[in-house]
């Protein structure tokens, strides 16, 4: 499933498997997971109220199914690389794919965006 967590604090659980958490922004859990954490009367509260909510069903949701701008839109409240990744192979608009790569760049300070090139070396040299 993916679930966006519309707050800006990671959420979390103890799961007999462990602890899974919920970053701010758009992210990839497992169903049975999913209806763990549901059962907790606070977060029934906040999807209720909009705090959370359930993007889609699918483990992976196709980004091609969404306008550009519904696709952009949910690609600047992704955290989670793995899913950022599987969107990139996958799609082929322009502007989604730039969305994607600056993303990737936002969470991964060392990749930057392939359009506008890597100027972060270019400052180093000049300071050497």
């Amino acid at each position: 499933m993916i679930v966006k967590n519309n707050t800006a604090s990671t959420m979390g659980m103890h799961t007999p498997t462990g602890f899974f958490s919920l970053l701010p922004g758009v992210n990839r859990i497992e169903k049975g997971l999913w209806e763990e954490f549901i059962k907790n009367p606070a977060r029934r509260f906040q999807l209720a109220e909009g705090a959370l909510e359930v993007v889609e069903e699918d483990e992976l949701p196709s980004l091609k199914m969404k306008s550009p701008k519904d696709a952009v839109v949910l690609v600047k409240g992704t955290v989670r690389k793995d899913l950022l990744e599987a969107w990139f192979a996958e799609e082929n608009r322009k502007v989604v794919l730039e969305a994607i790569e600056k993303q990737l760049a936002a969470i991964e300070p060392a990749r930057t965006p392939t359009a506008e090139g890597d100027e972060s070396d270019a400052d180093e040299d000049e300071e050497s």
